[in-house]
């Protein structure tokens, strides 16, 4: 999870975020759900990502992180120490059922200034 930092778009906040507590780059593939949260007086939004690992082994950052390594789709559905969300997904990509809405790179973005790293669709 993380923050968006001033002229960032998701995508390249998701590959930051990762980078930052892993250590590995990552190439964002589409998002593959979108998570709204609210207790009490707190809520969140997580947009989930498809990332695709590009170089570099997993590193734990040591703040937000204290482990973080590859897992096939079994260990993590058998581990405890596996959140419920990472396991819900897992099981959904193991079966084929994800479907990222992916980067449209065929969409005309129109607006003066804009560039395709600055205007982005995911559909």
């Amino acid at each position: 999870g993380g923050l968006l930092e001033a002229g960032e778009t998701l995508d390249a906040a998701a590959a930051r975020e990762v980078r930052e507590e892993t250590g590995v780059e990552a190439r964002p593939l589409g998002i593959v759900a979108l998570r709204s949260r609210v207790d009490g007086l707190n809520n969140d939004t997580y947009v989930v990502w498809l990332l695709e690992p590009v170089s570099g082994e997993p590193v734990p950052d040591g703040r937000e992180v204290d482990d973080c390594r590859y897992l096939p789709f079994p260990e993590i559905a058998a581990r405890e120490d596996v959140v419920y969300l990472v396991k819900y997904f897992a099981a959904r990509l193991a079966t084929g059922a994800v479907t990222p809405h992916a980067r449209a790179h065929d969409y005309a973005f129109q607006f003066p200034g804009t560039t395709p790293d600055t205007w982005k669709l995911f559909a």
